[in-house]
């Protein structure tokens, strides 16, 4: 005769359930205790639940923990740029070749072209190096980065742009700290513009952004320039900028042998948010003792022993170059960068000024006087000029 094998024994809150559902209806104890329904089941979920959410939690955890050890893999950075070729908008292209290196330590972009349908930029030869793990503390810190060429090109008109909305911060979640040096930056024209030897830094502490320009070389035809820049900007509002800009132009001077240094620089202080900002403007223009190679001397028959000089002969290269040196100009303006007639009180005087020495697309002149610009009233004009 077969023998059923024994149940197990209940034990602990489910024996106690047991004894309590079999005692008879008319039971005292019973009518004083009645059963709990669905306990069993009760626990049974929420054993269930705690099986899921520890599921999910060793889930997420692995999927965390291969994704950083993917993001150190040589190929990761090359992915990455990969996915965003095929996610770029409608109307604009990503190429990226020769990629390697990874998104936690970084990497090197043997060329990386982005163009729409009225600008290509492309880049060469792009060094980067970072360090991923600050992200977790709300860090962005590169090492410097390194672009050796950068050529940007026009491929088609230029789209009519939106009006400029007024800014009203540009706080960031994290702190960024980016060095950044560029060999070469070229712009196709017309005019052809050749940059070289842009190095400088750019922070944002959490409060203020700012960008320090050491150096960088322009060249446009006959003029070569070199600009620095330091610009600290509030991140929130009301946007407190103190920006200035110096430059140091070689320019020619017309019917000279001689090259004339002019230096300029200019200074921005106010606001930035909202309508309401205001800018107080100041430019300065003036030139350094002219040099280059002396005049020549006339030669042949009848010319006058070395050392003296006809003066016919010198005069008009001498006045030409008296001329160039003499060339002052100054300029205070109050700016509100958001309205449609942005100058809002302007003064400038100069002197001998021939803006074709600051940039060689503009005509040659010779100002002389003094230009003022005020708010329209009923009773006054809007400016006044005196040359």
């Amino acid at each position: 005769m077969p023998v059923s094998p024994p149940s197990p024994s209940p034990s602990g809150a489910d024996a106690a359930d047991r004894a309590l559902d079999a005692r008879p209806a008319d039971d005292p104890i019973s009518a004083e205790h009645p059963p709990v329904p669905g306990r069993p089941k009760r626990r049974r979920w929420l054993a269930r639940t705690a099986g899921i959410l520890t599921a999910l939690v060793l889930l997420v955890a692995a999927g965390l923990a291969g994704l950083w050890v993917w993001s150190g893999s040589d190929q990761s950075l090359a992915t990455l740029l990969r996915q965003a070729e095929r996610r770029m908008p409608a109307g604009q292209t990503l190429a990226a070749q020769d990629v390697s290196g990874s998104l936690r330590r970084g990497g090197r972009i043997g060329a990386l072209r982005w163009q729409n349908e009225s600008l290509a930029v492309e880049l060469r030869g792009i060094d980067i190096g970072w360090q991923l793990g600050l992200l977790l503390q709300r860090k962005v810190q590169l090492g410097t980065v390194r672009i050796a060429d950068v050529d940007v090109t026009r491929t088609g008109p230029a789209k009519e742009s939106e009006p400029l909305q007024p800014l009203q911060n540009l706080t960031l979640p994290v702190r960024i700290d980016v060095p950044f040096q560029v060999d070469r930056i070229r712009w196709a024209g017309p005019p052809e513009t050749v940059a070289t030897a842009l190095a400088g830094r750019y922070r944002y502490d959490g409060s203020d952004h700012r960008l320090d320009i050491d150096g960088v070389d322009v060249a446009n035809g006959e003029h070569a320039v070199r600009l620095d820049v330091r610009l600290q900007l509030q991140g929130a509002a009301p946007m407190a900028l103190d920006a200035a800009v110096n430059a140091r132009v070689r320019t020619p001077v017309p019917g000279s042998d001689t090259r004339l240094t002019v230096l300029a620089g200019m200074t921005a202080k106010g606001t930035l948010a909202t309508e309401a900002a205001r800018l107080a403007v100041e430019a300065r223009v003036r030139p350094l003792v002219a040099q280059g190679d002396p005049l020549p001397a006339p030669s042949g028959p009848g010319a006058p022993s070395p050392g003296a000089r006809s003066p016919s002969a010198a005069d008009p290269q001498a006045a030409a170059v008296r001329t160039a040196e003499a060339m002052q100009a100054a300029l205070q303006a109050t700016i509100a960068p958001w309205l449609p007639q942005p100058v809002l009180q302007a003064d400038a005087r100069f002197q001998a000024l021939d803006v074709a020495r600051l940039y060689p697309d503009l005509p040659e002149t010779l100002l002389d006087g003094q230009v003022t610009v005020l708010p329209m009233t009923p009773a006054a004009p809007a400016g006044t000029a005196s040359a």
